[in-house]
This record gives structure tokens, C-alpha cells and sequence, in this order.
């Protein structure tokens, strides 16, 4: 397995830039809390991969900030021979399934992108909560990590580029992986389930 500072380097060697750095340092910082947090709740967890895998989930934006950065990173990590539960969390990050239709309407490989493994719905759902800021004040990035993903399905219903039917699965797909990982962290389910 690799270690964090080379699954950094890793992410520096194709290409990315600070920005995105910065962002899949912070997914990993609160991924590893999530999965520690399961694993004291007695569910098999492996820690180190969701750490590794919340690092590299975003290497495809290397090449571009659409969402074909799925497919891309899971080939740049090909590329470096990492094993594909390492390449998985390029693709399935999103945490949302995706039709064949959907796909092929944009441009991506047809397959499952939903997560599977405990770690990798972890390193979705973290990333569903994480943002960073460069603060030019102090020279210095500012990782924000909201509480749930009430702000997420805030900017899905404002998409104009998706009809109502996909946005009200991508917003039950995401309740889904947040009522999964909750559950992995002894949480109580979030009080919003309806769709209104």
C-alpha cells in the first residue's frame, strides 16, 4: 500500500493542480476520521485504504474538472500499476448510480459507479462534505466540512442541465450513502427524507 506522502506525489506527478491538492487532502483527513470511528463500532474498515483511496479519488482532475475526470483518474492510476481497489474510488466517488443512458448522454464509460465497499462509500460520502479555501489574508488553505449533505442536494435542485426525474436520484442516491455511512458511525439519521 502506499503511503500518504506518496500518493501525494503521485498526485503532483500527473498534474494536479494545488487547488485539487488541497481538496483530496482534506477528504482524506475526514474520510480517516469516518472510518476510524466505524472501526471502533466493530465494522471491518480498512483505514490505510480509505486514507490512500480518499487521496487519489480526485487525479483525474489533472486533465479536466468534467465529469469524464472519473474514467481519466481511474487510467492515470492504472498507469502507475496501483491495484484496482485503489482505482475504484476515482470512479465512484460521486456516490451516485448512473443509467447507461446518462453515461453515454455524457460521454462516459457504461458501468457501475456507485460505490460498493464500506471504504469507498466512506470516501464518496467525505467528499460530499469537504471544501477548501485559499485564504490570500494568510497564505494558508482552509478546509470546510459541512455536517451533512443538505448543501449538496441544495446546489442539485438548482442544476439546470438535469431533469427533475435524474435530480430526484442523484438526491435519493446520496440520502442512501449518507444514511449508510451514518450508520457505519453510530449516527442518528439526518431529519430530512423527502424530497420536496
Amino acid at each position: 500500500m502506499l503511503t500518504r506522502k506518496q500518493a501525494i506525489k503521485l498526485l503532483k506527478k500527473a498534474g494536479c493542480r494545488d487547488n485539487v491538492i488541497q481538496h483530496c487532502i482534506a477528504v482524506s483527513k475526514l474520510a480517516t476520521e469516518i472510518a476510524k470511528k466505524a472501526k471502533e463500532n466493530r465494522f471491518p474498515v480498512d483505514i490505510k485504504l480509505v486514507e490512500i483511496g480518499a487521496l487519489l479519488h480526485d487525479i483525474g482532475r489533472s486533465s479536466t474538472h468534467t465529469i469524464k475526470h472519473w474514467n481519466i483518474g481511474s487510467e492515470i492510476l492504472k498507469d502507475f500499476s496501483l491495484p484496482a481497489n485503489l482505482t475504484r474510488f476515482a470512479e465512484v466517488h460521486a456516490g451516485t448510480k448512473i443509467s447507461a443512458e446518462d453515461a453515454k448522454r455524457l460521454g462516459i464509460k457504461e458501468k457501475d459507479y456507485y460505490p460498493k465497499t464500506i471504504e469507498e462509500k466512506i470516501v464518496a460520502y467525505a467528499d460530499k462534505l469537504t471544501k477548501v479555501r485559499f485564504s490570500r489574508k494568510n497564505q494558508k488553505w482552509k478546509f470546510i466540512f459541512y455536517e451533512d449533505i443538505s448543501h449538496e442536494i441544495s446546489k442539485l435542485k438548482k442544476k439546470k442541465d438535469l431533469s427533475d426525474e435524474q435530480k430526484n436520484r442523484i438526491i435519493n442516491d446520496l440520502i442512501m450513502l449518507e444514511n449508510e455511512v451514518l450508520s457505519l458511525i453510530k449516527f442518528k439519521k439526518l431529519p430530512y427524507t423527502s424530497l420536496n
